[in-house]
């Protein structure tokens, strides 16, 4: 099963999303930036989702972690965030941006399986 990260600080919503991309992936979950690296690090995910505004180490700086991080370099990058959308964010490297005041568990999931 494909390794998937869920890096977010809304407990309700990681739960609900996490559950229903279980069904797909093997899901681990973050609720700062500096456990996300410490798990893009153990787990070598081959999806990461993840929130911009992130307590410890930003989303911008996980991102760039990502990408120059060898086993996940070509990893897919997606933000999920409550934040308007960050132009920035995909000149870092991100492959797509979701807002969550506007998208759905599922149309998260259809999202992510586009990319596998």
């Amino acid at each position: 099963m494909t390794d998937l990260l869920f890096v977010h600080t809304d407990d309700k919503l990681t739960d609900l999303c996490s559950t229903k991309l279980s069904q797909y992936f093997q899901v681990h979950r973050a609720i700062d930036g500096l456990s996300a690296v410490r798990k893009v690090r153990r787990h070598k995910p081959k999806i990461v989702i993840s929130e911009y505004d992130l307590p410890l180490l930003s989303g911008r700086a996980l991102v760039k972690f990502v990408r120059s991080y060898p086993p996940t370099t070509s990893s897919v990058f997606i933000f999920f965030s409550k934040q308007e959308f960050v132009p920035e964010a995909l000149n870092l490297g991100a492959n797509a941006w979701l807002a969550t005041t506007s998208s759905s568990p599922q149309l998260l999931i259809d999202h992510v399986l586009h990319y596998v």
